[in-house]
């Protein structure tokens, strides 16, 4: 790791950005046509009296178009950054959320940081969530001092997690929320597109309110962090504070 007091740390953010995933998904279907008359077309040769030739090509040419668009994937995360990143230097952190909106915060200020962790499960999931594996955990940590914040966030499987979260500062822990306490139970709540729900008063004013609103400004203003770009962060940041 490369210290911020030698060299500034520049970490991209939100390497699955929607312009990509939309290529990505374009390409996919692109894929899955081609190898599906690919497929076709060798069953055919090979048996031509068989039956099972159409069903056949019409289940593996999903994997295996899967297997074909993503080294491409990996490649488009590596030369098309999102444009949002956050860099630490030895003056404080800078959280790039596009080319004209930054927050700085620095070191010597009084930095009220919070940290906060849930598991992807026992809720309707929406969005860049719906593609994380059910049971990962989402971990959070929000710098924050007056009006300013830079926050900050990933996913990753429990046990990584549960490894992070015991190595974070006994000062400032990861607290637990529960995703199923903010939104609505029942056959209703199924039904539909998932959707952002309103914070209840009694989720503010209690114990976690903070922790919730730190949630919601997640949502519309936090940066997502590959694990590892995570990990680093945090340990920048608990070196400092």
């Amino acid at each position: 790791m490369t210290s911020s007091d030698t060299n500034p740390i520049v970490i991209r953010a939100d390497q699955e950005h929607s312009a990509l995933q939309g290529v990505v998904m374009a390409l996919l279907l692109a894929a899955m046509v081609l190898v599906y008359f690919l497929l076709r077309s060798l069953s055919s040769s090979v048996a031509p009296s068989s039956g099972f030739g159409g069903i056949f090509s019409c289940i593996a040419s999903f994997p295996l178009s899967l297997l074909l668009v993503w080294p491409v994937e990996q490649w488009l995360k590596k030369m098309w950054p999102s444009g949002r990143s956050v860099r630490i230097d030895s003056q404080g952190v800078i959280a790039a959320r596009s080319a004209d909106s930054e927050t700085t915060i620095a070191w010597s200020e009084p930095i009220t940081p919070l940290n906060w962790a849930f598991t992807l499960s026992g809720y309707k999931r929406g969005g860049r969530e719906r593609r994380v594996p059910k049971g990962w955990h989402c971990l959070a940590t929000e710098l924050r001092y007056g009006e300013k914040q830079i926050t900050v966030f990933t996913y990753m499987p429990p046990k990584k997690s549960a490894a992070l979260q015991a190595g974070a500062s006994s000062d400032h822990p990861f607290r637990q929320i529960d995703p199923a306490e903010l939104h609505p139970s029942g056959l209703t709540s199924k039904m539909g597109p998932p959707t952002r729900p309103e914070l209840p008063s009694k989720l503010i004013a209690g114990k976690d309110g903070r922790y919730w609103l730190a949630e919601r400004r997640r949502w519309s203003e936090g940066l997502e962090l590959t694990p590892s770009d995570f990990e680093q962060f945090t340990k920048e940041v608990r070196a400092r504070l």
